[in-house]
């Protein structure tokens, strides 16, 4: 894993070349990787249906954001850090994966929102089981589904690299039932589902990764006041919305369970289908309010008076001692 960790920029990119090199060459499996596939031809518009080659997308994109993560970092974040005067080892890299993060749930969210706007399950749950199974995408929304399998693919590397937190089985199991929905839901042709869970999970933890940059840098009042707004919205998305989405796969999916057509060959909707879903998605409720009590438990010290630490990492030097523990360590 150190080897792994100590090229995550050169391996990456030179398999990155040589896939692009086949490409250039015309190797029909090096086409594969970057090209989306499964177009459904008989459609008048372009449209594309899941098919057991999107795994090569799938690959290519764990590449791409080992790279693009590494290449952030080292090249981009890690001179900010010096820059806003973080120093410390261990504070610059928890800067530089929390910057990293807010990049990329701000970018999959406003992707996911607005494709999610351009399509009938804006605002409509319902219209997540009208006409399904939704077998047919389009090119963005296919890239981005397997663009986000993805990343949470390339998180359980990202997870055995970073400085373990006290959460990290609980985040290994976040990560784990996070991949099972998104392949499952994938595979099953609920991808609709799918989008509206990434965007509601993804919007929290821009304000989550943001608040912790702000600590890194010592801007302790807006870090605060963002910490405020992130509880704010974890509450509505991750407790409220979250609610409604799994409500409806419980009570409104229920019209699907006599109505899905007969394909052997297909995965579609049905009694056990649904006892999955949901046992998944209510496991992944139960770590979600497990955080939200270490979550009460920071705001309970910023009403004492204290400053916004995140429970969750190893260790509260971590993110640097409050002016009222310097003497404590975890």
């Amino acid at each position: 894993m150190s080897f792994l960790e100590q090229h995550q920029v050169e391996l990456p990119l030179a398999l990155i070349a040589a896939i692009l090199a086949g490409n250039v060459l015309n190797l029909p499996l090096a086409d594969k990787f970057i090209t989306i596939q499964g177009r459904i031809s008989h459609h008048s518009e372009e449209q594309y249906r899941n098919t057991l080659d999107d795994v090569y997308f799938v690959v290519f994109g764990l590449l791409l954001f080992t790279f693009i993560r590494a290449s952030i970092m080292k090249y981009l974040l890690s001179p900010l850090a010096e820059f806003c005067q973080v120093k410390e080892a261990g504070k610059k890299a928890r800067f530089c994966e929390q910057l990293w993060l807010v990049i990329y749930y701000t970018v999959s969210w406003s992707v996911g929102m607005y494709l999610m706007h351009e399509m009938p399950h804006w605002m409509n749950t319902k219209a997540f089981w009208d006409g399904y199974p939704h077998i047919s995408m389009t090119w963005r929304f296919k890239a981005y589904y397997l663009l986000s399998i993805s990343f949470w693919l390339q998180q359980f590397y990202v997870l055995q690299i970073e400085e373990r937190r006290k959460d990290y089985y609980q985040m290994l199991l976040h990560h784990v039932v996070t991949c099972a929905l998104l392949l499952s839901s994938y595979c099953s042709h609920f991808t609709r589902i799918g989008n509206a869970i990434l965007c509601t999970m993804d919007f929290a933890d821009i304000f989550l990764s943001g608040a912790k940059v702000l600590r890194y840098i010592k801007m302790q009042l807006l870090c605060d006041i963002l910490f405020g707004v992130f509880v704010i919205v974890w509450i509505i998305t991750r407790h409220i919305i979250y609610g409604i989405i799994v409500y409806s796969i419980y009570d409104e999916s229920v019209v699907l369970l006599h109505a899905a057509p007969e394909n052997p060959e297909e995965f579609y909707y049905s009694y056990p289908g649904r006892a999955y879903f949901l046992t998944l998605l209510i496991s992944l409720q139960f770590i979600i309010i497990y955080w939200f009590v270490l979550i009460i438990r920071v705001i309970t010290r910023v009403i004492s008076g204290r400053e916004a630490i995140d429970n969750r990492s190893s260790d509260d030097s971590d993110a640097g001692p409050t002016k009222n523990d310097q003497k404590k360590q975890n």
